[in-house]
């Protein structure tokens, strides 16, 4: 056996019925106490602190009650994790993961159960080293139990005294074998064995590995041929072994690895460090030579003495089936069938099928002519799909390629073709045992095994072949004859490549039907000989007679049951086969009779076989490199395979080939090999010569040897023999990628630089800016437009919204001068004082010194008529205005007009809190008169009267009898709204803004300004929020010279408002209001955009299978790398994030001295507002950066694909993300940098592939797309169970197919759905890449009909899943979701969909516009209504999870934490719980967080299925208020 290291893996038991006790599954824990944080990967719970805008307290409050629960549901989850954790590492090791309780329902409990001569043999087995010969089904393994035990109690003891710890390992034969005995040793140890063999997944190749495997475990069941492996590359050692058990311990001869692993290493070893030996066998000879001269040899080879027992009691432990003859008549001669005819006078070129005609004469005389026929339908395949790895095996050929000429390669495939049709429309008529379509031998194995089922309908038979063909189609024979009680099954041995392979799993699962009795009759090959325990079996039959003593008594030991019969299928007067049975009958007694005379107390010595056997090993050459790995004769193949397995790292398809040279003159008779490498660029050795050896196998070791040498001395093979071309996952790279849940306060820049740009200057030019606003309807106090003169122009700005008087919608807009204005020096001096005079004295109650050149900005009325192309400050300044500022307010004096007070924003000199707009005289209402019924109380106003309300120096000592001294009893009463106090006009509210009310005008001053410019300036605090906002955010997009970039774009990629106060990104808005768009969406599109330019980039510049495609993409689009580039030194991005609402306290500009107001010292103080920080996550700052991207690409969507003379579509982003990831593997400026990196490998340019040319017109009937380059093609639709393909699978360019499908139908529904949320963006892209969906376009575009695939269940499963879309489509006015019905779609379709897409971007020189003609052509029209897509949407177990708990169940405190590898750690598991009120409902663990997600919901939606309000109410103790109306 052969073992490919870059397949092993470590895995968890694999045994039927067994699964994980803590993986996926729902769990019920206490609420635990808070815990540390851990290390996160893709954590979107990051919590910014509350702004401390006095509006929004309440809100405040809520999301600090949100956050605290947040904290205490992850410290609950932690702790849940760390119990589950420790209960996995106290039940089972690190690397099996395999729950004891589960596996003892596998097998029986014997270890307490020993019979006094097992407990003889184990005795002595404690001893010496011994081979255990005894019956099957005698408990072998018992005693090896019982040793093991034993040897386990001393190695505790030898670790507790700080020795280096030894394990024990359990070799057997097969898989099926490993996976049987790992589950007796699982029931009856307390210590659950490690399972290795050649089907499990890590690279065993590395020392690393095997430490922890050491480490963790005490047991390790393996195939020899992995142990071998091992020793041989030094990654362990005999010295690291207390035992060593040797299963069906006869195969110990020759070059098996049992004989290999005692001789090169054991006996090599220092005997005080050898391990204890014990074998086990039914036999101690397997062949029909000497035997005693074999079991001698057996002992020495093993170093281990034989020991057996005649204990009598045997007979009724292990009770002996009977043995009996069936004899079947002579065969009769047969015809070649027509079928046989016509397929040798078409396909007999193909060497492939050389197999199938010779089997096919074969099984006419054996089996008779319907069997014959239908061999044909495993050696060429039974549908389109299988048959066409014959044809591509064909291609590979010798035969295939010296074909000169396109022409004769199709006429050749065509053959095969033809061949395969006749095959699969062939009528084979049903096989019947009455129209001698069936051989004697069958007739007769028919007529026995029909009285038997009759009599006893639960009998349980195993029918043994020699060959797998002849044991399907002896299965396929008895399925269709229909015996009653008969079910019949296959049980055969692991082949790879055949349409007749089976697998691991498939064998298992027969296994357990037979087990179960769900099959009752197995056709079985030599792999049901060795070691098979179904007690249940009750009837053995040979079809296809033993050839040795040992299979014999293996065989016949599988009938367990007492009265079982063993029968001998022979022919009638055939005394070969009766005597040849016979001879293994005595031969059987004769060993165990000699085995049981043996003395106890003799010595081993070295026999001839192994005498020889080691002087061969020392003759032939060897080296040893610093390791202590060993390279020889004996395995030399093996690493020049491995070595040649690896090169498809780099990219090559091809494997090595040996060409033969036949000796003449002196070399007559003798052989030699030149070993030919598949060239290419990273490996100059491209052939080895051997030397002229007797036989071709020596001489291919000779080969094979010398090029080990070279390829170590150059350095192609490390330390331990392995290549340096490996599948290489960074070890740390999860941990790498990981970021902190920790919160850290971030400065966050408050002004613009720009402010400070032209400080203490004196301008000769400003630059003006008109903001006029549009209500959606009539406002009552109507706005004024208003200039902003700065020293510098104003970005661009986008017109945004505001909110006023009763949440009335106006929309701000801005218009900037086209040239500069010319100022003087006393122009600036009126300037200052109109804006700090008229607008923040009179309306905000702030006086400040005068000083021009600290200005940040200035303001100023619009005048009349204004033309935008003017060049001086008067011709769009209202000047009579400006001059206003020269006089005092207008305070009321006795006889004065009481109209100058009516329409005037009036100002209250003692309380600047308080400002009106005034109306009309009220006559006949006097000041003493009550303020008007129904007003609200406002603070700081008393009531008595409308002169109380309207003084506010009115105070409580006064006298009534004062009013006529104090006040002019002859003022009017005037309407007035009284103005709130609020400043943030950027959201709604629930307040009103003006009250109605009566006021006097004796304590009150007329405003310097106009009503309608004072009710501007009213909104300039939030209008100056905004733009000092956007002239922030754009400050970061210049330093990224990302320019082209919009400020309304900017300023949403920067904006956080909310806290995600679940996991699941539900997005809860409170205590930010008013800050526009957050970055949401475009962190949405940003992410997708790194997704497919990342993915672009590591496609072209690396030739690695998918997933180490995906582990450097993920390297370079990592949350730990944005937030480290966007945290650097030269970019610090965290300054520009606007995560605070409006702050009532920093819209004021700095710079100025503050003589009176709110903040004023004694002495006039020059303002500068306090550092602000804000709390932000690493995943934050991640989020921003995608958020970044999404606004470069957002701002450029509408630029053409390409523009040869100009920035095209994806220029801006790419360059973002260039800036933002700052590596290697992406460093390109645009979407043509891309596609220029892609270099075109040999494979695909192959242009005389007539397979590949014809699939090219079909696709191109189909989609429209016709290729430049077949293969590329060919790949798209080669799948990886196709192992002879001459192309690579499509793995490759799923990979790329996937990333550019995903931006395709995340850019359109973007696009087309403009408010949409990312959740609603989220869920309906899902259904456009659902597999559901994917699948079923490819079934529409008939690629399930082209594609190469050899697993007979996948073809199966698209089959019947085709079949179910056609007769959809089939109906009438098919609705455009018919695919969400229907149910199990193979994934492999969907892949197929992205293969394709990848394969034409790559032929089309990565020409987007054929993505999205593909898209608007096959993809769109589904979708078009994309409201029939929300309940599949909604179906996702996730989103349907969390509209249950807070809609159905109207709970308030659930959560979905997930837990990532803390850094450093080189695991790479995540957790993620479903946590109501502090406990943990359902949890799953894996790779991923996103598919972990998915498994807890699933199975906290079961738990909670059925459930009502009440019942999850007191099964949770969920205390959630519910309000009336729910």
């Amino acid at each position: 056996m052969t073992v490919d290291l870059l397949d092993l893996s470590i895995s968890s038991l694999a045994l039927e019925g067994v699964t994980h006790r803590h993986k996926d599954q729902a769990t019920l824990v206490p609420q635990k106490s808070a815990a540390e944080s851990f290390m996160e990967v893709n954590d979107d719970r990051d919590d910014e602190s509350v702004p401390s805008d006095i509006d929004d307290s309440d809100a405040s409050f809520e999301i600090n009650i949100d956050v605290q629960r947040r904290e205490a549901r992850r410290a609950a989850f932690n702790e849940y994790v760390q119990g589950q954790e420790e209960a996995d590492r106290s039940a089972i090791s690190n690397e099996v993961g395999t729950p004891l309780d589960n596996i003892k329902a596998q097998a029986s409990y014997i270890i307490d159960q020993a019979r006094d001569y097992q407990q003889e043999l184990f005795e002595r087995a404690k001893k010496e080293n011994v081979i255990a010969v005894l019956d099957t089904g005698s408990g072998k393994t018992l005693i090896a139990c019982l040793l093991i035990r034993h040897i386990l109690d001393q190695e505790q003891v030898s670790r507790a005294q700080g020795n280096k710890p030894r394990i024990v390992i359990f070799l057997a034969n097969s898989v099926h074998l490993v996976q049987q005995q790992a589950r007796v040793l699982a029931t009856n140890l307390i210590y659950p064995p490690m399972v290795l063999h050649g089907n499990t997944k890590t690279d065993l190749a590395n020392t690393q590995t095997w430490d922890r495997i050491k480490e963790h475990n005490k047991i390790i069941v393996c195939t020899p041929a992995i142990l071998d492996q091992c020793m041989s590359q030094s990654y362990i050692g005999m010295e690291d072994i207390s035992l060593l058990i040797f299963d069906e311990a006869h195969h110990t001869k020759k070059d098996h690895p049992y004989s290999r692993i005692i001789r090169s290493y054991y006996l090599k070893c220092n005997n005080d460090s050898r391990p204890k030996v014990f074998g086990m066998t039914a036999s101690a000879v397997d062949s029909k030579k000497d035997i005693a001269k074999e079991a001698v040899e057996l002992e020495e080879l093993l170093h281990a003495k034989i020991a057996t027992t005649d204990d009598g009691s045997l007979l009724s432990f292990a009770p002996k089936p009977t043995d009996q003859v069936w004899a079947y008549s002579r065969e009769r001669p047969y015809f070649e069938t027509d079928l046989y005819r016509h397929l040798s006078t078409k396909v007999r070129f193909c060497e492939d099928l050389k197999r199938g005609f010779e089997f096919g004469k074969v099984a006419l005389t054996q089996l008779g002519p319907w069997c014959a026929d239908r061999v044909w339908k495993y050696v060429m395949g039974d549908s389109p799909n299988e048959s066409s790895s014959v044809r591509r095996k064909f291609e590979q050929s010798t035969a295939y390629i010296n074909l000169p000429t396109v022409e004769e390669r199709e006429q050749a495939l065509q053959a095969l073709d033809e061949a395969a049709l006749l095959v699969q429309t062939y009528d084979l008529q049903r096989p019947n045992p009455e129209k001698s379509n069936l051989s004697p031998k069958v007739n007769l194995l028919h007529e026995k095994l029909v009285a038997h089922f009759a009599e006893q309908p639960k009998t349980r038979a195993i029918v043994f072949v020699n060959e797998r063909l002849k044991a399907r189609v002896l299965y396929d024979c008895f399925k269709l004859l229909d015996i009653p009680h008969l079910r019949p099954g296959l049980l055969m041995g692991i082949a790879g490549g055949t349409v007749e392979s089976t697998s691991v799993k498939h064998q298992e699962e027969m296994l357990q039907k037979f087990r179960d009795g769900l099959i009752n009759l197995a056709f079985a090959t030599s792999v049901a000989d060795e070691g098979l325990d179904i007690p249940q079996c009750n009837l053995c039959i040979r079809f296809d007679l033993t050839t040795t003593t040992i299979q014999y008594m293996q065989s016949r030991g599988r009938a367990r049951m007492q009265n079982s019969i063993f029968a001998h299928m022979i022919e009638e007067g055939n005394f070969l086969q009766l005597n040849e049975l016979k001879y293994q009958q005595e031969q059987e007694l004769y060993v165990k009779k000699w085995c049981s005379s043996l003395p106890p107390n003799r010595k081993l010595g070295r026999g001839t076989r192994l005498a020889k056997l080691i002087a061969r090993d020392a003759a032939g050459k060897s080296f040893k490199t610093s390791s202590g790995a060993i390279c020889d004769s004996s395995n030399s193949l093996t690493i020049v395979a491995r070595f040649a397995a690896s090169l498809q790292y780099t990219g090559v398809r091809e494997r090595e080939t040996y060409e033969e040279e036949i000796g003449a003159g002196d070399n007559a008779g003798q052989f030699r090999y030149t070993i030919l490498l598949p060239a290419n660029d990273n490996c100059k050795l491209r052939s080895c010569r051997g030397e002229w050896k007797p036989n071709k196998q020596l001489a291919k070791r000779s080969a094979a040897w010398k090029c080990c040498f070279v390829l170590r001395k150059e350095g192609y093979l490390n330390e331990h023999l392995d290549s340096i071309f490996k599948k290489v996952k960074p070890e740390n790279l999860n941990a790498h990628l990981a970021v902190s849940a920790k919160k850290s306060a971030y400065p966050m820049q408050v002004k613009p630089t720009a402010w400070q740009t032209h400080l203490d200057t004196i301008p000769t030019h400003v630059y003006a800016t008109v903001l006029t606003f549009t209500p959606e309807r009539p406002l009552k106090h109507k706005l004024d437009p208003l200039i902003v003169l700065t020293k510098s122009p104003l970005p661009s700005l986008p017109t945004f919204t505001a909110y006023l008087e009763e949440n009335i919608r106006v929309e701000v807009d801005s218009e900037p001068i086209t040239s500069k204005l010319a100022v003087s020096e006393e122009e600036l001096r009126i300037l200052t004082a109109f804006t700090l005079e008229g607008v923040f004295s009179d309306v905000f109650n702030k006086v400040y010194e005068h000083e021009p050149e600290k200005m940040s900005y200035w303001l100023a009325p619009r005048a009349r008529n204004v033309s935008f192309n003017v060049h001086y400050l008067g011709d769009i300044v209202d000047t009579d205005a400006l001059k206003a500022m020269q006089r005092e307010r207008l305070k009321w004096n006795p006889g004065m007009s009481a109209d100058l007070w009516t329409n005037k924003f009036i100002i209250d000199p003692l309380n600047g809190k308080f400002h009106y707009f005034t109306g009309e005289i009220l006559d006949g209402v006097k000041i003493t008169d009550p303020i008007p019924e129904g007003m609200p109380k406002i603070a700081q106003k008393r009531t008595a009267s409308i002169i109380d309300f309207s003084d506010s120096t009115w105070s409580a000592f006064r006298k009534k009898a004062a009013i006529e001294q104090w006040y002019d009893p002859d003022q009017p009463v005037l309407s007035a709204d009284l103005i709130g106090t609020r400043r943030n006009f950027l959201d709604t509210i629930s307040e009103k803004d003006l009250i109605p009310c009566q006021i006097a005008p004796q304590t009150l001053q007329i405003a310097r300004i106009d009503p309608g410019f004072a009710a501007t300036c009213l909104v300039w605090p939030a209008l100056i929020h905004r733009i000092e906002s956007y002239m922030i955010v754009l400050e970061a997009f210049e330093k990224l010279n990302l320019p082209a970039v919009t400020a309304g774009l900017a300023l949403e990629a920067f904006t956080k408002d909310a806290d995600n106060e679940d996991e699941e990104q539900q997005t809860h808005t409170g205590g930010r209001r008013g800050m526009g768009k957050n970055y949401e969406r475009l962190e949405f599109i940003g992410d997708s955009l790194l997704k497919l330019t990342t993915t672009m980039t590591v496609f072209n510049r690396t030739t690695c299978d998918e997933e180490g495609m995906h582990c450097r993409r993920m390297e370079i689009l990592c949350n730990r790398r944005l937030y480290d580039v966007s945290t650097s030194d030269s970019l610090q991005l965290y300054r520009y994030a606007r995560t605070l609402a409006f702050n009532r306290n920093t819209w004021y500009p700095e710079h100025l001295k503050l003589i009176y107001g709110r903040g004023a010292k004694k002495e006039p103080t020059r303002m500068y507002h306090p550092e602000i920080t804000q709390d932000l996550g690493m995943k934050t700052i991640a989020d921003i950066s995608e958020a970044i991207i999404g606004a470069a690409i957002t701002s450029t969507r509408h630029l053409p694909i390409h523009s040869p003379n100009g920035t095209s579509r994806f220029d801006l982003g790419i360059r973002a993300i260039t800036t933002l990831v700052q590596s290697p593997d992406h460093d390109v400026q645009s979407w043509d940098q891309i596609a220029a990196q892609y270099k075109s490998p040999a494979w695909s340019l192959a242009s005389n592939d007539p397979v590949a040319n014809h699939r090219v017109h079909l696709i191109a009937a189909k989609t429209g797309y016709t290729f430049k380059h077949p293969r590329l093609l060919r790949s798209a639709f080669t799948h990886s169970s196709d192992m002879n393909s001459p192309v690579p699978d499509l793995q490759r360019l799923e990979f790329l197919g996937d990333a550019v499908l995903d931006w395709v139908c995340i850019s359109w529904l973007f696009n087309t759905n403009p408010t949409r949320n990312p959740q609603w963006l989220t869920e309906h892209k899902m259904a456009m890449v659902s597999n559901k969906f994917l699948a079923a376009l490819a079934v529409t575009l008939d690629f399930d009909q082209l594609m190469f695939a050899t697993t007979a269940k996948l073809i199966g499963d698209i089959t019947e899943y085709a079949r179910k879309v056609r007769a959809a489509l089939a109906v009438p006015n098919c609705p455009k979701n018919f695919w969400t019905e229907i149910e199990s779609p193979p994934k492999a379709l969907s892949d197929l969909v992205e293969s394709y897409l990848g394969a034409v971007l790559v032929d089309s020189g990565f020409d987007y516009a054929e993505m999205e003609e593909f898209f608007n052509r096959h993809v769109k029209h589904f979708f078009e209504n994309i409201s029939d897509y929300d309940s599949f949407a909604n179906r996702h177990p996730t989103t349907y999870l969390y509209k249950k708990l807070g809609q159905e169940y109207k709970c308030r405190d659930y959560g979905f934490p997930d837990l990532g590898p803390t850094e450093g750690k080189i695991e790479t598991e995540i957790w993620v719980g479903v946590m109501v009120h502090g406990r943990c409902v359902a949890s799953s663990k894996g790779a991923s967080a996103k598919y972990a997600r998915v498994r807890a919901s699933k199975a906290a939606l079961q738990k909670l299925e059925g459930m009502t309000r009440d019942e999850f109410r007191r099964a949770w103790k969920c205390d959630c208020p519910i309000r009336d109306d729910e």
